[in-house]
């Protein structure tokens, strides 16, 4: 495993034209770890595919685990972003509505990403990537915490505790049902699972004088 301190870009995109010509690098290094084809001539099978010359990839990235490491971040960056969009999408609804849409929008977001995930696993441990994937998850856990908090109906204590509770939970009973769901009527069950578990977990967290709210499947 690099030191990470190694792995940085050589420098920022700072123009619109520059971030194009990155973001053309990066979507296709990240295919071609997606298909596990990253030995050999990596970076000129890189610049030929997002149609940039060797030079310019050099321009930006040292050698191939600095363009690896830029990749898995920016992808890891979009995984965060859809997961805070999911929250900001749900704020302010009823908290039976807003556990159940969460549940159903984190399953699909899972099922959308589990090809691209087995597939990149293996690259974020051998670069040492957990710090990456932690921040992952802190900035989920934050905007659960949000959406929590705006449920008019909710009153935690304290939301960012039960968004961080709650998020191990889903993950923990996630991937392995994910590896099994490869049957439409597989995927349904899942998304009823996951609905159900995060609407216990909520309501049984509720303060005392709350009324008591039933989880009913869409």
């Amino acid at each position: 495993m690099q030191d990470q301190a190694d792995l940085l870009p050589r420098k920022l995109p700072r123009q619109a034209r520059s971030r194009v010509t990155v973001d053309a690098i990066l979507q296709a290094t990240t295919e071609m770890l997606k298909r596990n084809d990253f030995g050999g001539a990596i970076t000129t099978r890189v610049a030929l595919r997002a149609g940039v010359s060797v030079g310019t990839l050099y321009q930006y990235f040292p050698h191939q685990e600095a363009l690896r490491f830029a990749a898995l971040q920016r992808h890891l960056d979009g995984l965060a972003a859809a997961l805070e969009e999911l929250c900001a999408r749900h704020r302010r609804k009823p908290l039976a509505t807003l556990a159940r849409d969460f549940a159903t929008g984190y399953v699909d977001l899972k099922l959308a990403r589990v090809a691209d995930r087995q597939a990149l696993q293996h690259h974020m441990a051998d670069l040492g990537m957990e710090r990456e994937k932690s921040a992952v998850f802190a900035r989920t856990e934050l905007a659960l915490g949000e959406l929590l908090l705006s449920a008019p109906d909710a009153g935690f204590a304290d939301p960012r505790q039960t968004a961080t509770a709650l998020l191990a939970e889903m993950h923990a009973a996630v991937w392995p049902a994910l590896a099994r769901a490869g049957e439409p009527a597989r995927i349904t069950g899942l998304r009823d699972d996951m609905v159900g578990l995060v609407g216990e977990y909520l309501g049984a967290r509720r303060p005392p004088g709350r009324d008591s709210f039933e989880m009913r499947i869409a």
